[in-house]
């Protein structure tokens, strides 16, 4: 920030104690609200909004939290919202990329509270960022959501919209208060200060009486000409250098309208321009374009066709909202059919629907080409991690059980998640989404390379105990999309006879006790396995298969197990306590013979 591009605070005239007094803000100012938004390459341009009860609204700004080193920084502009919700801003430009700025709202009484942001990179670097929307009606759970932000200090939020029921000032003075809860606490150089995120506004349905709260209330101003208009809801800007180009698009804008068309034209046309020189093209807007809820219609044709220039045009990535449902999908394409997508190896991948606060919503529209699909309060976490974007998803209810992150930590690793944060599970995923790029430009999955456990959701078993007579099976299913390569079976089980014969035998297969896969017949010694008269106590097997075995996707599978003696028989593992989640096995039924509890090892 250039120092001669704002008045000083009076120094040059004032005695230091009157300086004191009203530069540094002893009285009590009546500015509320603060709020940063990024609009326009926040490397180096930064727009501040707050609030202000008094006359001559302005700000102190400075790059260290050295007061006296601060600048005054007059408003840029004013406006409205819902004829009484007064906002100020203030567009710092030429910021030095990849710094801490500091910052006190004033006006004519005073100045307020102690804050801080900082500025994007103007090179590609790892970051951690989050996507969301609608968080309506629950503002308990928007609290909730907005706690959990400030746990994980991430360098911008994309809110894809609806955020409050009816878009009247009352209400976006109580969502702007309620965001103050994604501020961290900080205390630097002995004074206490709140980061505060960036931000970025979609337009949702619940906001069609004015579409211009996006400039009212955020201050974007997308044609830079300090007036609102219908340009202001949607724009494109850099974020690391070439690393990312961000789009923030209107879904709202009538289909058939000229405004659409003409932000239709601009999208195409920039992506082909400026996006084509970006590392990551990244989308979001409010309704998405094929709902996974039957709540919501089952396409909605203006946005399905933005589908075929994202996919020609490379996007990597879409962010919707409106359903509250969760969903995320493998890299699609439109369908050659029409009115849906289809999986494809490099494509664009989907990710929503929203859910901060807003009712929750069935999701019973299941698709061959989603990765995810739940009824869950839920935002997204994504991570620039080198040449990945890695995809989290944060669920809301239990935040008090996890840490926040430092400003020390955070500074130190800019992909530090705090322990205990809640997040989904998956049983072919893990609880990490990985995706790359492939030579195209286009999203691809990335097959983590090295060995991992895939825990299986396993239901349908019926064995009882292992006999010749009684063999027991398990199916599983892996996944929608992608292939697994198991190199090893782990599975827990006792032999409840004191005397051992034989082997117990293990294969995968396409049935139950048939099909069998080639190279995945283990043969384990009998004498081997632990002996318990009551089966309560259970040996871990790990088992290496002959050779690594490939697993297709959407294929049902079955682990099989027969003894080779009729007078040995055994007993498959089980713990009355554990559930599937994260770390432990997954557990179907009260009686524990009915399940069977095993891993696959691969990649």
């Amino acid at each position: 920030m250039h120092r001669n591009k704002y008045l000083p605070c009076l120094r040059q005239t004032l005695a230091p104690t009157l300086i004191a007094l009203l530069c540094a803000g002893s009285a009590q100012a009546a500015t509320q609200n603060p709020r940063v938004i990024w609009d326009n390459n926040p490397d180096q341009n930064i727009t501040i909004g707050f609030g202000s009860n008094a006359s001559t609204p302005y700000l102190m700004v400075g790059s260290s939290t050295d007061e006296a080193t601060w600048t005054r920084a007059n408003v840029t502009r004013s406006a409205t919202f819902n004829s009484s919700l007064v906002s100020q801003f203030v567009q710092l430009s030429n910021l030095t990329p990849n710094s801490a700025y500091y910052f006190r709202a004033c006006d004519s009484s005073g100045c307020g509270a102690r804050y801080w942001f900082k500025t994007a990179r103007s090179t590609p670097g790892n970051m951690t960022f989050i996507s969301g929307g609608d968080s309506r009606t629950n503002r308990g759970e928007r609290q909730q959501a907005n706690r959990m932000v400030a746990k994980l200090r991430p360098a911008f939020v994309d809110f894809g919209g609806d955020l409050t029921d009816n878009n009247i000032a009352s209400q976006m003075l109580e969502w702007l208060t309620d965001w103050e809860l994604t501020f961290s606490s900080d205390t630097i150089n002995g004074i206490a200060y709140k980061y505060i995120p960036g931000l970025v506004v979609n337009v949702g349905n619940h906001e069609d009486n004015d579409q211009q709260f996006v400039c009212k209330v955020f201050g974007a101003d997308s044609d830079r000409n300090g007036s609102c208009s219908n340009r202001d809801t949607y724009n494109a800007f850099n974020i690391n250098g070439a690393q990312l180009r961000l789009y923030n698009l209107n879904s709202q804008l009538d289909w058939s309208g000229a405004d659409f068309v003409a932000q239709s034209n601009w999208l195409k046309s920039d992506l082909a321009g400026a996006g084509a020189q970006a590392q990551w093209r990244i989308a979001s807007y409010h309704r998405p374009a094929l709902p996974r809820t039957s709540a919501k219609p089952t396409v909605n044709s203006g946005l399905f066709a933005w589908g075929q220039p994202f996919y020609d045009l490379k996007m990597n990535m879409v962010f919707e909202s409106d359903s509250h449902v969760l969903k995320m999908t493998a890299p699609v394409k439109p369908a050659a059919s029409g009115s849906d997508y289809q999986e494809v190896n490099g494509g664009t991948v989907y990710l929503g629907e929203g859910a901060w606060g807003a009712p929750k919503r069935p999701a019973d529209r299941s698709a061959s080409w989603l990765v995810d699909l739940d009824s869950l309060s839920h935002f997204n976490v994504l991570q620039f991690s080198g040449d990945q974007l890695l995809v989290r998803t944060v669920l809301f209810g239990s935040e008090a059980s996890s840490n926040a992150l430092t400003r020390e930590q955070r500074e130190a690793d800019p992909l530090a998640l705090p322990a205990g944060i809640p997040l989904r599970s998956l049983p072919t995923l893990g609880n990490v989404y990985a995706l790359g790029r492939d030579a195209n430009g286009r999203t691809i999955k990335i097959v983590n390379t090295s060995e991992q456990v895939l825990e299986q959701n396993n239901t349908g078993g019926y064995a009882t105990s292992i006999r010749t007579s009684q063999k027991g099976a398990q199916s599983f299913k892996h996944g929608s999309t992608g292939t697994y390569s198991v190199s090893k079976l782990t599975l827990y089980v006792s032999r409840n006879t004191s005397t051992p014969a034989g082997t117990l035998d293990v294969f995968l297969g396409t049935g139950v006790n048939s099909g069998e896969l080639a190279n995945t017949r283990v043969n384990v010694a009998s004498a081997s396995i632990t002996n318990t008269s009551s089966g309560s106590s259970f040996q871990k097997l790990e088992l290496t298969l002959p050779a690594p075995v490939t697993l297709s996707a959407g294929k049902t599978y079955y682990l099989n197990l027969s003894t080779s003696s009729s007078n040995v028989f055994y007993v498959e593992y089980a713990n009355s306590s554990s559930a599937y989640t994260n770390g432990t096995y997954y557990r179907g039924g009260s009686d524990y013979r009915k399940d069977l509890h095993f891993n696959l090892i691969g990649k």
